[in-house]
């Protein structure tokens, strides 16, 4: 019986149209646009220059900067860490500072830097001034206690020793802050999934449809029904799902070389989005009711989980790290990102138990509000 009703369970699963277009055709039009849209802008971030303005009263400053600073390289092609433009006042460099990332310039005989916002390229300039710093330090304190002579052959010991620095990884995976909104498609995806269960619970439920009535008056366990759809409906989404995450490989996303486990990060997902909706369709309110919930709770679980602000799920976490732990939306997106950044997977098995419990929770309160159901008249 079981393999019976799991076969026209496929079948029906197949045959939705509408399950096919959210959970594949949409997905991969939002991919599309995402791609088109940002796919290539951290590579180009990162091969740009950092655009900085610089004014200096004292000349001692402007010609250290000018010798050493200025002409810092950032790869072989001796292409410069800075692109500077020089102001002529004070004035008019802070009125350049809102079409660049830093200010450079002189108070007190010293070199500072003015930002303009915190970010990657903010950093590299606190970095440039700390290093300056650490080394007009050591030049002076040489100085007091030296021949003044050898400053010239501790400067060029300097240099050599800055360049005996190796670049080392944190980490081998893709940190382009814009995945997660390729995390989100992934997730979204997966949790579209639960709206054809409201189907499913429909056809088991007496009171809703002309085939719900017709199984409670047969001697067929609805039980085994129910469980044989909710697996073909999980095996078609996952498909649906995995063909999603296929197509933005295709088109150039990166999300590493770990297909197994991104695989079951799917399948999981699938599952606790065909759980909710299973919850969602056991409630006692109408049809039309329980799709604007499961249509409005999803969007909103993939909107705290970062789909249309990509920076606030670690705002989230700064301030109500719960409300992370307990969307399927974010649990899904923490998997892939830990699984392509992190070396080890403690993250990973972590956040795969949370959404098998989170499925069986909602498998249970969904069996809690279904069950033993008696109608008067069919």
């Amino acid at each position: 019986m079981f393999f019976h009703d799991f076969k026209y369970g496929l079948l029906m699963s197949i045959r939705n149209k509408s399950q096919i277009f959210w959970s594949l055709i949409f997905t991969v039009i939002l991919g599309t646009l995402f791609f088109v849209s940002f796919g290539d802008i951290y590579e180009m971030e990162l091969a740009n220059s950092v655009e900085v303005v610089c004014y200096f009263e004292d000349e001692t400053i402007k010609q250290a900067f000018d010798e050493n600073i200025a002409n810092i390289t950032m790869n072989d092609e001796g292409e410069k860490l800075l692109d500077i433009t020089y102001a002529q006042s004070m004035d008019e460099a802070m009125d350049l500072l809102d079409d660049n990332t830093g200010l450079f310039y002189s108070e007190d005989g010293e070199l500072k830097v003015m930002l303009k916002d915190n970010g990657i390229y903010e950093s590299v300039l606190v970095s440039v001034v700390r290093e300056y710093h650490q080394t007009a330090s050591v030049i002076k304190s040489v100085a007091d206690k030296s021949d003044p002579q050898s400053i010239q052959s501790i400067i060029e010991l300097l240099r050599k020793t800055s360049d005996n620095n190796t670049d080392k990884k944190l980490t081998s995976g893709n940190m382009d802050p814009y995945l997660i909104y390729f995390y989100n498609l992934i997730a979204m995806s997966c949790l579209f999934s639960s709206f054809s269960v409201i189907d499913i619970t429909a056809r088991n439920q007496g009171n809703l449809s002309p085939v719900g009535a017709r199984k409670c008056m047969s001697s067929t366990n609805v039980a085994v029904t129910s469980l044989a759809e909710l697996a073909a409906h999980v095996l078609t989404m996952f498909v649906l799902s995995f063909a999603s995450f296929l197509y933005l490989i295709i088109i150039g996303v990166d999300f590493g070389d770990r297909i197994p486990e991104i695989a079951l990060i799917i399948l999981t997902g699938t599952v606790m989005g065909t759980a909710f909706g299973f919850f969602i369709g056991s409630m006692k309110v109408s049809t039309s009711i329980k799709e604007g919930l499961t249509t409005g709770i999803s969007l909103a679980f993939c909107f705290f989980s970062g789909l249309m602000v990509s920076n606030i799920r670690p705002y989230i976490e700064e301030h109500c790290p719960v409300l992370n732990d307990i969307n399927p939306a974010a649990m899904i997106c923490d998997s892939l990102y830990s699984l392509n950044v992190y070396e080890t997977n403690d993250r990973l098995y972590f956040n795969l138990v949370s959404m098998i419990i989170v499925s069986a929770l909602f498998i249970a309160g969904g069996i809690l509000i279904g069950r033993r159901k008696n109608y008067a008249s069919l």
